[in-house]
C-alpha cells in the first residue's frame, strides 16, 4: 500500500475519523499478493481522539464510513450513483458510478428514489 498527497483514507502513518466512532490509525496490512487485501489491522488513535474532544475539529480529512459485506462470502449491494456539483447547478451528470456500494438497507428502494450521500466519496 502506497500513500499519496490526495489520499485522504487510510494509509500508512495516517489516522481516519470513523463515523460515529474514535479516529484510528493504520498499523499493519496483510495481503495474499498485490491485488487481495486480507486484513487491516489499526489502533485507536488516542492522541487525535483527545484534540478533537478538547478543541472540537478535525485533523483527518472528512469521515469515513465503510460498507461491509452482508455476510462472509456475498457482496455489498451494488448502485449506480450519479455525482452532482455544488447546489445541483448541472443540467447532465458528468460522473457516473455504475457500481458504488450502500448500505443494505437501500435494497427495497424503488427506481426513481432520491438519496443524498456524503459530498466527497470513494467508489
Amino acid at each position: 500500500l502506497e500513500d499519496s498527497k490526495d489520499c485522504y483514507g487510510l494509509a500508512p502513518g495516517k489516522s481516519i475519523q470513523r463515523r460515529y466512532a474514535f479516529p484510528i490509525k493504520y498499523t499493519v496490512i496483510t495481503s495474499d499478493n498485490k491485488k487481495t487485501l486480507l486484513e487491516v489491522r489499526t489502533k485507536y488513535d488516542a492522541f487525535v481522539g483527545v484534540l478533537q474532544i478538547s478543541l472540537k475539529f478535525i485533523i483527518s480529512q472528512g469521515v469515513r464510513h465503510w460498507v461491509a459485506e452482508p455476510s462472509p462470502g456475498f457482496d455489498p449491494l451494488k448502485v449506480e450513483v450519479r455525482l452532482f456539483d455544488r447546489l445541483f447547478l448541472q443540467r447532465v451528470y458528468k460522473v457516473v458510478k455504475p457500481a458504488a456500494f450502500v448500505v443494505p438497507s437501500l435494497q427495497n428502494a424503488a427506481v426513481g428514489d432520491r438519496f443524498q450521500f456524503e459530498r466527497l466519496g470513494k467508489f
